[in-house]
């Protein structure tokens, strides 16, 4: 059976996992050195070489000082290599257990010039082994920072280097010398040794980096290659069914029976297509690190309760009916509400929930959560084909899937694990899973625990309105889409209210000054005038009255962005009728 559980609470605490090494893991020279340094799932190779020069420059002032006692090189350079060796040991516990970057790197660079010009003076000058050191430090400098902080450091050091001959030859009485000429040779070794390897280590990051970022590109262009082949394949599918179906539905001899079954293929290969536009962009703002997270509390058990219902209904149409669908919940789930982003981890659920569905075929599924310490856990468990211990390690890859069981073909782009995994993540937790092949699945997932007592009576969320009488009310369509006009109005011409239509948003500002208008629903993106310029010029005149936002525009934030520009209300296309209609009763009362 394959185990893949992410949950740091099952670990073996040890030095390894303090270093963030798990315990499991085979001890080698290679985990030796992310032990040291940092793993590179963790540690960006910058920040690893940083870790690196910090423990080495640590080692190097601590051999340095022990080698100024042993050769009683004065109590003043013992105390400075000294406080050298307790500052980079310092900074390096910062930087690699408390996983801090640019805190430790700019102390480094700024105590380093300080440091390093009393260690010049202390240290004979230019006759001392110092200068040595000026030339890992430029490399490190070189190598770590970045953009005009670089090119400031550098200058920084290079101007520190000159003035520091300048006191030398005009102040000499400041260089304290040799007192015995004969340790110089030893001294000069004892700082030249650690140097030349701190040197060799920056050209050795320097070239993984140029490695790295080579591998990058070359894995970048593999997946763009997949992406665009395994993209073009999944719309495809739908959209052949879509236009195959509405061409059929043009033969007006078709019985109204065959034209359900036609449009309800359309309609589910309508779905299909939403679900694949909407993983893409998810994946997008994901990698991004544009996407937002809405948290509050709310009733958990009614949410699971929903997916529930939807399965089971949902069972017969994805012709799974032999597999029995069960929850399992608490007993105390309705006593309270829980705190997270419910859309999100709705959205985990689903994911995982029509996966079990697509790779079982009998048996039965089982979803719910648990309250475990200060973790809330998920579990979505099925009797399908499982998976075997090398598929388990890929399986939230972007783009892998199943392709194929016992001569079975599976369709899916391979996105819907890969954005649970990082929406798991984002919620501050984890996901994982176990599998065996031809026996099951269970993934499990948990996010952090937090939640208040349910109240007695709770408002009814209800809000179903079984008739409409808007006869009264003249509502204006501003959109330059014919379909999309065709497809409101279909919506709203039920509610009997007057419903105008026009393309642009000078035309509204047109039609709102000479003629009734009780509410607005606006297109963003039109020809002559945008939306947003129509909103001001009619909230100008009329601050009262609703204009409610319909755009194709999904990006992170839109929907505050709007919000603040002084529409009403925001939806996002395409918008389900119930849902339009219900938040229109706001604006329109009875």
């Amino acid at each position: 059976m394959v185990k893949l559980h992410m949950n740091k609470d099952q670990q073996i605490f040890s030095i390894f996992t303090f270093m963030g090494i798990p315990a499991r893991k085979p001890f080698n020279i290679g985990t030796f050195a992310d032990m040291l340094f940092g793993t590179s799932e963790k540690f960006f190779l910058e920040h690893r070489f940083l870790n690196s020069s910090l423990i080495l420059g640590g080692l190097t002032a601590f051999s340095s000082t022990v080698f100024n006692i042993a050769l009683q090189l004065g109590l003043y350079l013992q105390l400075l290599t000294a406080v050298t060796t307790v500052l980079l040991f310092g900074l390096y516990y910062l930087s690699r257990i408390k996983q801090k970057f640019q805190l430790p790197l700019y102390i480094l660079s700024l105590a380093g010039l300080i440091l390093i010009s009393l260690l010049w003076l202390a240290n004979a000058g230019s006759n001392g082994p110092v200068t040595y050191i000026y030339f890992a430090i430029l490399a490190f400098f070189i190598f770590v920072h970045t953009g005009s902080a670089r090119i400031i450091m550098v200058s920084l050091l290079i101007l520190n280097l000159l003035v520091l001959y300048f006191l030398e030859k005009w102040f000499p009485h400041l260089v304290i010398p040799y007192d015995d000429p004969s340790i110089r040779a030893i001294d000069h070794y004892s700082v030249l040794l650690p140097t030349i390897l701190i040197i060799y280590f920056v050209f050795s990051y320097a070239r993984l980096n140029l490695l790295e970022e080579k591998r990058k590109a070359e894995v970048s262009d593999q997946l763009k290659s997949a992406f665009l082949a395994n993209m073009s394949h999944e719309i495809r599918t739908p959209m052949n069914s879509i236009l195959g179906f509405s061409q059929l539905l043009e033969d007006e001899s078709i019985d109204k029976e065959t034209r359900t079954k036609y449009l309800g293929y359309i309609h589910s290969s309508g779905e299909l297509l939403l679900n694949l536009i909407n993983d893409i962009i998810d994946i997008s703002k994901i990698e991004a690190g544009e996407l937002k997270l809405e948290k509050t509390y709310f009733n958990l058990s009614e949410l699971m309760q929903e997916l529930y219902d939807t399965y089971s209904s949902e069972r017969e149409k994805m012709d799974k009916t032999d597999v029995k669908l069960n929850l399992d919940l608490p007993i105390y789930a309705d006593s309270f509400l829980y705190y997270t982003d419910m859309f999100r981890l709705k959205q985990i659920l689903v994911n995982l929930l029509t996966n079990a569905f697509k790779y079982t075929d009998e048996g039965a599924i089982a979803f719910g959560f648990r309250e475990r310490k200060k973790q809330l856990m998920f579990f979505v468990r099925d009797t399908g084909i499982g998976m075997s211990e090398e598929e388990a390690k890929l399986v939230f890859d972007r783009f892998w899937k199943v392709k194929e069981h016992k001569g079975r073909l599976y369709s899916g782009t391979g996105l819907g694990l890969a954005i649970s995994k990082n929406l798991a993540e984002l919620l501050d937790g984890s996901i994982g899973l176990e599998s065996e092949r031809d026996v099951g699945t269970e993934f499990i997932f948990t996010i952090p625990l937090k939640k208040q007592k349910e109240k007695a009576q709770q408002e009814t969320h209800d809000q179903t309105v079984t008739k409409y009488d808007w006869n009264k009310y003249v509502i204006l369509i501003v959109e330059d889409d014919p379909s999309n006009y065709a497809y409101l109005k279909g919506v709203l011409s039920p509610t009997q209210a007057r419903l105008k239509w026009v393309k642009n948003g000078k035309k509204a500002i047109d039609l709102y000054q000479k003629e009734q208008v009780d509410l607005v629903l606006m297109d963003i993106k039109l020809p002559v005038m945008d939306g947003i310029e129509a909103l001001r010029a009619m909230k100008q005149k009329n601050k009262n009255l609703p204009i409610i936002a319909i755009t194709a525009y999904t990006v992170a934030g839109e929907k505050e962005k709007y919000l603040l520009m002084g529409f009403d209300r925001y939806y996002s296309k395409p918008v389900k009728a119930k849902e339009l209609v219900d938040g229109l009763t706001e604006f329109l009362p009875p």
